[in-house]
């Protein structure tokens, strides 16, 4: 998830910014670590205020427009990242510069699953970069509580199936090779909690 449209052509009225449209000022450039003048650009949308609330919402979403009372605004959210992959990390995981369990970790952490036969947090073609596996990690909560990849990451065509779903040979010889691996992940776990998150995996895929 990455990219969107910018706040202020959508529900970040700017008066100040449309009146000084075109004009020049000096703004601090992150990126190049200094100050450069830059020109202003207007919103790309006319706004108008809707609803009984009367909240100004842009040209952008006319349907979405109808239903203002009905919506939540946060003007109070920012962030010193200036790139994609920072903000895709920083949406995930609250963090750009630690190690920190994902969105979904935290749920399936704290809530658990309606569900035990099926995975309860899943992530649908991943990106391979811009955070990577840490947009949806377990960071220092149990391995069991990262999320369970469907499809290939950084590959949007993949076909969003969960790996080593599907065995080889009759159900009885699959049942016979599963007891087999898991008789051996029992043997060399020791209570790592990276193989019994693989053996808890294991078993759900078993069940599904």
């Amino acid at each position: 998830m990455q990219g969107g449209p910018s706040q202020v052509d959508t529900f970040d009225y700017k008066p100040e910014l449309i009146r000084r449209h075109g004009q020049e000022v000096d703004l601090y450039n992150p990126r190049a670590m200094k100050v450069q003048p830059s020109k202003l650009f207007a919103p790309l949308w006319d706004f108008k205020r809707h609803g009984q609330t009367g909240r100004h919402v842009s040209s952008l979403f006319p349907q979405m427009a109808k239903h203002v009372d009905d919506l939540c605004f946060i003007h109070s959210m920012h962030t010193e990242g200036v790139a994609h992959g920072l903000a895709t990390l920083f949406l995930h995981t609250g963090a750009t510069n630690l190690i920190r369990p994902s969105m979904g970790a935290w749920v399936s952490y704290g809530l658990g699953a309606e569900n035990q036969n099926l995975p309860s947090f899943v992530t649908v073609n991943p990106p391979a970069n811009k955070g990577g596996a840490r947009n949806y990690g377990n960071a220092f909560l149990p391995a069991a509580y990262q999320g369970t990849v469907l499809g290939q990451p950084s590959d949007p065509n993949a076909r969003p199936e969960i790996r080593n779903l599907r065995g080889q040979g009759s159900p009885g010889d699959q049942k016979r090779a599963f007891d087999f691996l898991q008789s051996l992940n029992r043997t060399q776990s020791d209570g790592a909690a990276s193989i019994e998150a693989t053996i808890q995996n294991y078993e759900l895929a078993w069940r599904m």
